[in-house]
């Protein structure tokens, strides 16, 4: 379920509908661990090191699944907005970090308190 949406997709990829401000919320959406079907990675709560010592990208996030169009957001480097995720209530929010013109495709990353309750073992 999205509460809000400001964006569309086209070829995949997410553009915004309309202007958007800095800060301003671009969509909001819920996750759901599911094994089968998994769309988009969110950080672990736990980060467990491999007996190898070594971190590996599986060992940072899990697979999560998103039931609507927030999954067509793009995690990028260059990125006009940025993930923050509560836990508790299994909610992505998405916002803008920049200001996003018309058009404009939304790449994303995550912000680091998406990281701040992550503990390692």
């Amino acid at each position: 379920m999205s509460i809000i949406n400001k964006f569309f997709i086209k070829n995949g990829k997410s553009y915004s509908s309309a202007k958007i401000k800095k800060t301003e919320l671009i969509s909001s959406c819920f996750w759901f661990l599911d094994a089968e079907n998994n769309n988009f990675l969110i950080p672990k709560k736990k980060l467990t090191i491999s007996d190898k010592d070594s971190i590996y990208f599986q060992d940072l996030f899990d697979k999560v699944y998103i039931n609507n169009d927030c999954a067509f957001i793009g995690v990028g480097k260059n990125f006009n907005s940025e993930i923050y995720i509560d836990f508790n209530l299994q909610k992505i929010n998405f916002v803008a970090c920049k200001d996003i013109e018309e058009g404009e495709e939304i790449v994303c990353s995550y912000h680091p308190s998406c990281f701040n309750n992550v503990t390692i073992q």
